[in-house]
């Protein structure tokens, strides 16, 4: 009888090895597989250069028709200048 129990205690120690030796094996495939990470990193700075941005108009507010009203001062010394 502590033959079979010997043998069961072996084969269900045998077994929780390999299942933890193909535990690890996932964990270690799972931790050390790069796919996507690159692009998950693009994201990430591309969504920090949008936030900043976005807070440059933001504190800015009305930069867009100080941009307009200099180039239209430039187009208009232009056309002076040429005579027209």
């Amino acid at each position: 009888m502590s033959d079979c129990l010997m043998v069961l205690q072996l084969t269900l120690q045998l077994a929780l090895v390999r299942v933890g030796q193909r535990l690890q094996t996932r964990w270690s495939d799972l931790t050390s597989d790069q796919n996507g990470q690159t692009s998950a990193e693009y994201m990430g700075m591309l969504l920090v250069v949008v936030a900043i941005l976005l807070a440059v108009i933001a504190l800015a507010g009305n930069i867009g028709s100080t941009v307009a009203k200099a180039i239209s001062s430039v187009f208009d010394k232009v056309a002076r200048q040429l005579g027209a």
